[in-house]
């Protein structure tokens, strides 16, 4: 008896993945890195933001004070054109 064969073609669900579908569900939106974190794994979203980047996403950093606390945020800017 000859078993079938099994294919299984289920998507790529990765940290990286998920990072690159919040930046794109919010293009030109300023997102905490706080935010990016709960998505993308509390110790490596910053990896992930970088992965993003080196694929060709353009996603553009700025960091604010509010109070003591030093704000970083994060945005995803689509190529036009």
């Amino acid at each position: 008896m000859t078993q079938p064969q099994l294919t299984f073609d289920a998507p790529a669900d990765t940290y990286t993945a998920r990072v690159a579908q919040l930046f794109r569900a919010h293009p030109k939106t300023w997102l905490d890195g706080l935010e990016i974190a709960r998505v993308g794994g509390m110790y490596g979203w910053r990896t992930r933001v970088s992965e993003c980047r080196v694929s060709g996403m353009r996603i553009d950093n700025r960091q604010r004070k509010v109070g003591r606390r030093t704000v970083s945020e994060y945005a995803y800017f689509p190529f036009e054109g």
